[in-house]
């Protein structure tokens, strides 16, 4: 690291281009709109930066430097012009402009700008094509160009790439653009499957911010070095392309760049961020398009094209009406895209790696029964070699989606062979390997945190990041090639455990072509450490009812705490008496006494399944399943517990639902789910151990209680300042509203959409949907800026909290747009314990909420801004205890996963 402190490599770029990106809030600029605008500039000042490096080379060499763009384009020539300026206008040889219509100028003269010297800058008129000028205010553009002038760059490595994709990466942590973002470690797992060669064509129909594009482009582009370093002739004319003298490794380079790699991308906005990203990996005629994958013209034009395909399709009900033309239709795109990937593969060659697809599929595909998906499976099993199913955890795409899915790797057969197959009326595939990734290296939750730290901190790492499981996977999938290469009687002592297993073709037609992996688990757990027994044999269900009316206190199931008494369920979500929250007749509600298990059966795909320990005897709901264990001698309820709860058990329990309306876990479905039973010793071994964790998680929660219901004491606040009505110090108050969820078309846009749900904390939002801007349009919902304040005053009563980000409010909450005369930081303090008290006023009573008046009226104390300052400085030291509490419960839920692994699960 250099000495200058103000220069940054790219693991710090993070936090400092953030910095930098919100100067254009205050040309209020919408957040889709001003990262748009930011990652141009930033783009420029990059590529301008490599460009340096470039003249640095040729003058060490002296040899002659020939930038790509003319002098006067390049950011370093106007930047300096624009902060010798007044702040105002530039003075050039053409006259005097604005700053703001002298960079616009620039930015077109961009769009038009000639190839000279045979150098092809078709990419650069490509991304300033059509650009939409957004930016009003000459100050906000002189502000940009001086951060982004200060920020300087380490040179030993290839940081423009890499800094780029920091920022494409912020982009996807931002909830922006969420939807088009893979995350980068998935991304190094499937290049890592494919292992695309030197020559081969690479392809992705789903191209987002390209990043599996450029990962193939990295991979092979190493392959090359390895060759020079080998001895590869270089500076010596040895080959010809395009009717040019070149030395064989450069020849090679340039058919990387301009004859490997092809790609389709149809949002407008994110397909220029995926050419930024593709031109600062010096990938300089990337055969990049903005274009629909699944019309007609495209399947045509990519038809047997490629030798690797590698894409994150979308998936879920096509926003569009008219699609291609496809052997099996259905309105949904995981339908389609896996049709278009299959037809884009070219035949395999004799001789040469198999052409090949690695890609990420809803597990919908593998199971669904319409005739539609099975004649999809029929088609990918017969004509195509299914080498490898990888199944994710539920949750690697949050906070976007927490879907199911899998990765697919699958190849094409030479044309020989596949005649050969029609003529036997035969199947290409003839075992496919199941492999289940439990772990990714994040945590499942909403908000994905790494486990062991990475991407945090100063020095995060997105380049080699945790992988938990997908190592051991990758190792699994090449010892199976080989065995598949040269097989022997039996199969290789590495298969049929429980992280991976197989199943033949005659398995899977017997199945009717399902390829749900868990039908053909033989084995689990490592069935020779621990006896496999079905749940039904140590469990049974308890029905007894309420029948003499006793007065016995009423539970619930809560997915966090637990079985925890109704009302405190119930009082986030429900206004009025407590005793309004369940049924004044309870003669059919069931009795529980301790250690009985209970879960809700529409719920407990997402881990609602409680456990009595400290219950005496009381009440659940009719609806709910109870059950306990038939022999403690043999079976310890706490043991079964802990082990209900892991993610393996609920991965079990989503294969087990059913329903054609909302899934349902019966209680003999349940109790047809095999597990691994240690004996009885070793299960209360493991339960000492376990519930050590687990005391640290409860008083985990009982700090993270008392820090939140002691809120903020009022002396904090005290001082002799004024008192003013928060009217005075908003520029507005906004109500929310919930867009039609009849129109499918508006939940799949880009703009955040929120609940009072959502709101975790006064600095966290967990988005889980989207919507478009014709949603906003025809909605009551409101866009609220970031930095501003949102507090919920319907359901969810209390909760308030700083948004960091643009985000759409539903009815259930209001956002205070602030003015200068307050922090952002300092209200949502100050009005802590006076939004809280709205809370308390409602319980009891039949307050409905708070509204815009309540608010206006709230009177806060406005100190001066050094004050307000300091006091922030203060308070944020309560709630980073806060987040390091919730850190420490998160790693004693680490602790308890990785006990049950190691010693239940033979991990």
């Amino acid at each position: 690291m250099a000495q200058n402190n103000n220069k940054v490599d790219f693991h710090r770029l993070g936090s400092e281009l953030w910095d930098i990106a919100n100067i254009f809030r205050d040309d209020t600029l919408k957040t889709t709109e001003y990262l748009e605008e930011f990652s141009y500039f930033l783009f420029l000042k990059l590529f301008d930066e490599r460009e340096k490096q470039r003249e640095e080379l040729a003058r060490l060499d002296g040899t002659k430097f020939v930038p790509d763009l003319p002098n006067h384009l390049r950011f370093s020539t106007w930047a300096e012009k624009i902060l010798a300026s007044d702040g105002k206008t530039v003075k050039t040889d053409d006259g005097e402009f604005t700053i703001v219509d002298y960079v616009r100028n620039i930015f077109s003269e961009l769009a038009e700008v000639k190839d000279h010297d045979g150098r092809d800058l078709s990419l650069f008129r490509r991304l300033f094509k059509n650009h939409i000028w957004r930016i009003r205010y000459s100050p906000t553009i002189k502000e940009l160009i001086k951060r982004l002038k200060d920020l300087e760059l380490e040179q030993n490595f290839d940081v423009m790439g890499r800094a780029y994709e920091f920022v494409v990466q912020k982009l996807g942590e931002q909830k922006q653009y969420g939807q088009y973002f893979t995350p980068r470690h998935i991304i190094h797992f499937m290049v890592e499957l494919a292992d695309p060669e030197i020559g081969e064509k690479i392809y992705d129909p789903a191209a987002g911010t390209g990043g599996f594009i450029l990962r193939a482009f990295e991979v092979v582009k190493s392959k090359i070095d390895n060759l020079v370093k080998a001895g590869m002739r270089v500076n010596e004319s040895t080959a010809a392309y395009n009717g040019v003298q070149f030395d064989e490794a450069e020849m090679l380079y340039r058919k990387l760049k301009e004859e490997s790699l092809y790609a389709v991308e149809k949002a407008p906005d994110v397909y220029k961020l995926a050419l930024m990203n593709m031109i600062l990996h010096n990938d300089g005629k990337s055969n990049l398009f903005e274009a629909d994958s699944l019309d007609n013209r495209a399947q045509l034009e990519h038809k047997e094209k490629y030798d690797v395909v590698l894409t994150n399709p979308p998936y879920g009900p096509l926003a569009q009406s008219r699609v291609g033309t496809f052997e099996f239709h259905a309105k949904r795109y995981e339908a389609l895209f896996i049709q278009h990937i299959m037809a884009a593969l070219r035949p395999s060659e004799p001789g040469k790696k198999r052409s090949r697809a690695v890609v990420i599929i809803l597990d919908k595909i593998l199971f669904d029964n319409s005739s539609v998906f099975k004649n999809i499976r029929m088609k990918l099993l017969r004509e195509f070699d299914l080498k490898a199913v990888f199944s994710m955890p539920a949750g690697i795409f949050q906070p976007y989606s927490g879907v199911k899915t899998s990765v697919l790797y699958f190849e094409k057969p030479t044309k020989e062979e596949w005649n050969e197959t029609k003529k036997q009326n035969a199947y290409t595939t003839k075992q496919v390997l199941f492999v289940d990734v439990k772990d990714d290296g994040f945590t499942l939750t909403t908000q994905r945190r790494p486990i062991n730290g990475a991407f945090q901190g100063d020095d995060p790492n997105i380049y080699e990041p945790p992988c938990g499981n997908l190592p051991k996977a990758v190792e699994v999938f090449r010892k199976w090639i080989d065995w598949i290469n040269n097989p022997t009687k039996e199969l290789p002592d590495f298969i049929d455990n429980d992280f991976c297993w197989t199943a033949t073709i005659e398995e899977i037609k017997a199945k009717d072509y399902n390829l749900n992996p868990g039908l053909y688990k033989n084995l689990i757990c490592q069935s020779r450490k621990h006896n496999i027994v079905r749940l039904g044999e140590i469990i049974e269900q308890i029905t007894d009812r309420n029948v003499l009316s006793e007065e016995l206190p009423v539970y619930s199931v809560s997915k966090e705490f637990g079985i925890i008494p109704a009302e405190n369920y119930f009082k986030e979500n429900v206004y009025g008496n407590n005793e309004e929250v369940y049924a004044k007749n309870l003669n059919s509600y069931k009795i529980i006494y301790k250690d009985y298990f209970v879960y809700n059966p529409y719920r407990i795909n997402i881990g609602s399944i409680g456990f009595a320990d400290n219950v005496v005897k009381g009440l659940v709901s009719p609806a709910y399943v109870v059950f306990k264990v038939k022999d403690s001698k043999t079976t310890d309820s706490r043991f079964l517990y802990y082990l209900l709860k892991t993610d393996w058990m609920m991965n079990k329990i989503n294969e087990a639902v059913s329903g054609s309306i909302r899934d349902t876990l019966k209680f003999d479905d349940l109790a047809n789910i095999q597990i691994p039973l240690p004996p009885l010793p070793v299960q209360q071994e493991l339960v000492a151990r376990l519930d050590k964790q687990q005391a640290i998680i409860e008083q985990c929660n009982a700090m993270e209680k008392a820090i939140l219901e002691a809120g903020i004491d009022d002396s904090i606040f005290e001082g002799d300042w004024e008192w003013v009505e928060l009217e005075s110090l908003c520029n507005d108050i906004l109500s929310g509203g919930t867009p039609s969820t009849k129109v499918e078309a508006y939940w799949k846009g880009s703009i955040p959409w929120i609940t009072s749900a959502d709101i975790q904390g006064i600095y966290e939002i967990n988005v889980r949907k989207f919507i478009t801007e014709e949603a906003v349009e025809n909605s009551t919902t409101k866009i609220i800026p970031a930095n501003n304040i949102i507090v919920a005053t319907r359901v969810g009563l209390g909760k308030l909290c700083l948004n960091k980000f643009d985000v759409c409010i539903s009815q259930d909450c209001q956002g205070l747009i602030i003015n200068e005369n307050v922090m952002p930081e300092y209200m949502l303090f100050a009005l802590y314990n006076r939004v809280q008290s709205f809370k308390q006023e409602s319980q009891g009573s039949t307050v409905q909420g708070v509204t815009k008046d309540h608010l206006k009226a709230i009177k806060i104390p406005l100190p001066p801004i050094e004050k307000q300052q300091e006091i922030v400085d203060f308070l944020n030291v309560q709630f980073e205890t806060l987040t390091n509490i919730r850190r420490l419960k998160e790693n004693a839920k680490q602790t308890i996963k990785m006990i049950l692994d190691r010693e239940v699960f033979g991990e």
